[in-house]
Parts: structure tokens; sequence; C-alpha cells
């Protein structure tokens, strides 16, 4: 296997908004990734070309269509923009034999829906095109930002019900699969069989990511976010809006340095910089509530956890509770559209956030190597 530094490298990365998003809300973390990507290929000798695919075909309302019909309509996008962007104006440099180094990142509801996509792309023909476009790819980098990976269940207390009530009701087949009331088979936990698509699929990429705050994300919780079964981290109690890592895991030893740059120095932060730990000697509250346990949650966890994920734990400071219910900590990351007309928009928090996740996907995809196909290796 050799890399071919005279022919320009391909790079395809698709971005996905959550629940009720829209393209906007990547209008900042775009920009952050493209201006990370020119200062890492500007050092090196060979060429590469980024292409980043925004998804638009389901915004605001059309993602409460279900996770089968929106994750769908996101292959069909993905499909047409690979044809038309990148194959069609890039014959010479595209091809089964070069590869073109493909990732996808979702946020919130955008982590489900790129992971039933990815089953579709890989595993069923395409509705419009003519060709399957997975033998032009090469599976690099599959993230996921704050995204309810278990669902949205909580302990049951008064918020939890106003949540399910809102879920169920006000968020068509989407929310009743977010909150676990489809039937009769969850929607979640077909996509977390091992034997699924959506999984054999996601097994391809060599580098699997998850990103979450450690607390008080309103919408998902960190158990549901990171794939762990206790919450260990304390509360933040800073009121100056700022991003510290405190945990990451299975990241090569090659990735530690990106992370230092958002390291707390103090003896109190050091202590928590650990491998975020799984507890089995008591039953955490998020797999409780007071009408069941959920055994349902425990096997899509035990099944996820499967996938060798490598995990990043970021401590999200804000300066006020109400800035807590208001979810801006779940919004923070990628600075959203919503923040946007607010004192919140391009916070230090949120500023922190999107550079240290575009390094990661930038190393990514010049860390992998370039697969050529056996009839092109000398």
């Amino acid at each position: 296997m050799q890399q071919t530094n005279h022919i320009p490298q391909h790079h395809f990365i698709v971005l996905v908004h959550g629940l009720d998003g829209e393209t906007q809300d990547f209008t900042s973390f775009k920009e952050n990734l493209t201006k990370c990507w020119e200062s890492q290929v500007s050092k090196l000798e060979s060429k590469h070309h980024l292409h980043i695919l925004v998804s638009k075909y389901n915004e605001k309302r059309k993602t409460r269509d279900g996770i089968d019909m929106v994750a769908l309509r996101l292959r069909a996008e993905i499909d047409r923009f690979f044809h038309r962007q990148i194959l069609m104006p890039h014959r010479s440099t595209v091809s089964v034999q070069h590869k073109v180094k493909f990732s996808l990142m979702g946020y919130s509801l955008g982590g489900l829906i790129i992971r039933g996509a990815v089953g579709i792309l890989f595993h069923e023909p395409s509705e419009v095109l003519n060709y399957e476009i997975k033998q032009y790819l090469q599976p690099t980098s599959f993230m996921t930002i704050c995204s309810p990976h278990l669902g949205v269940r909580r302990a049951s207390n008064v918020t939890q019900l106003m949540f399910d009530i809102y879920l169920n009701n006000m968020t068509g087949k989407t929310g009743k699969q977010l909150n676990l009331n489809d039937k009769p088979i969850h929607k979640l936990v077909q996509l977390s069989d091992p034997n699924s698509n959506s999984f054999r699929a996601i097994k391809l990429f060599p580098y699997k990511t998850l990103f979450a705050p450690s607390n008080n994300d309103v919408l998902v919780p960190l158990e549901s976010a990171l794939l762990i079964e206790t919450n260990n981290y304390p509360v933040p109690v800073s009121n100056v809006p700022n991003m510290f890592v405190v945990g990451y895991s299975n990241f090569a030893a090659e990735y530690h340095d990106l992370f230092k740059p958002y390291e707390n120095s103090s003896v109190e932060y050091q202590k928590l910089m650990k491998e975020p730990q799984r507890s089995s000697d008591h039953v955490s509250p998020y797999f409780y509530n007071q009408f069941q346990h959920t055994n349902t949650t425990k096997i899509m966890l035990h099944n996820l956890q499967q996938l060798n994920w490598r995990k990043i734990v970021v401590e999200i400071c804000v300066p006020s509770k109400m800035a807590v219910l208001s979810a801006r900590v779940h919004m923070i990351p990628l600075n959203t559209a919503y923040l946007n007309n607010n004192k919140f928009k391009n916070n230090q928090a949120s500023l922190k956030c999107m550079a240290l996740i575009s390094s990661i996907l930038s190393k990514d995809h010049l860390q992998v190597r370039e697969l050529i196909s056996p009839n092109q290796s000398k």
C-alpha cells in the first residue's frame, strides 16, 4: 500500500444538523473547518482538495418525518453532491483506484441521521444514480456532537414529563423515536443492532468519535451522547463563558497535542483528565424511571459500545442558570444559528469547541493512508 503524491487527494465531509435545524447552523463551523484545513494542508507537498456538503434536504420541520425518511433523503443528497460537485468536475483525479476520503459529522439528531444514512449508502442501491458512489469512497471519520444515541429519556420528574409531552405530540415521528415511544419496534434499537446495515457501515470508518459536554445539556444526557452508564463529572461552577477538555479516550498518541490548548492546568482539573468510566455497582438515574427499568436502553448501550469509539468530554461554562435552561450548552459547541442574534454568538466556549473539532477532523483525513487499488500499487 503506497501513497501517491503526484495525484491530488480529494476529501469529502458531510455535515448534518439536528431536529428542526437548518444549514445556517453550520455557518461558523464550516468557516472554522476550512481555515483549519487550509492551515494544515499548506504544510504538505501533496495537493488536497476539500469538499464540504452542509445538508439542506431536511431543514426544519422535515426532520420530524422519522429517522428512516430523513436518512433516505440525506443519502440522495450525498449521491447528487458527489456526482455533480466531485466526480464530474474531477474525473481525472477521482476514480475507483484513487478514492475520495469520506467523513460524516452529525450534530444532535444529525448523529442519528448519519447512522441511518451510512447504512443505506453502503448497503442499499441508489435511487438517484445509476451507479454506487461507495466504490469511490474511502470511509475515514464518523463523528457525532451532542447526539442522543440512546434516546432522550431521563429519570422521571416534572421536567421530563413536559419534555415527553412535547416530543410525543409536537415533533412528529422523529420525536416518538427519540423518546422510545415508536412501536412496534424502536428505530433506535434497530440502528444499534450489530447485524443492521447501519452498524456494519459504521464499522468501516477507522475513526469514530463521540463529543459531548459533561453537564448542563438539558436536551441530551451525557450518558446518551457518550455511551456511558454514569455521569461522574462535576457540574461546572464558573459563570465565565469558556470550554475545557475534562476527558478524552481511545485517541492515538499523535492526537494528544491537539487537546493541550484546551486543558485546565489546575490540579483539580488534572485529576479529571482520565478515560470516562462505566460504573456497574449501581443503577444510574438515566437507566431508571418510575414506570420501568429501561432494559432496552442498556441493550443499545452494550451493542454500541462495541464500535470502539473515541470519546471527548468538555466542560462548557455559561453565565447563568437561565442559559442552561434555555439549552445554550447544547448549541454552543457549533455556535448554531440560534445563537446568532444574542450575546452567546462567537463566545469563547464556541470558538474553542469548533477549533478542537476542526483540528481532529482535519487530522483524521490527513492521517489515514490513501487506499490504492492493487492494480495501481507497485
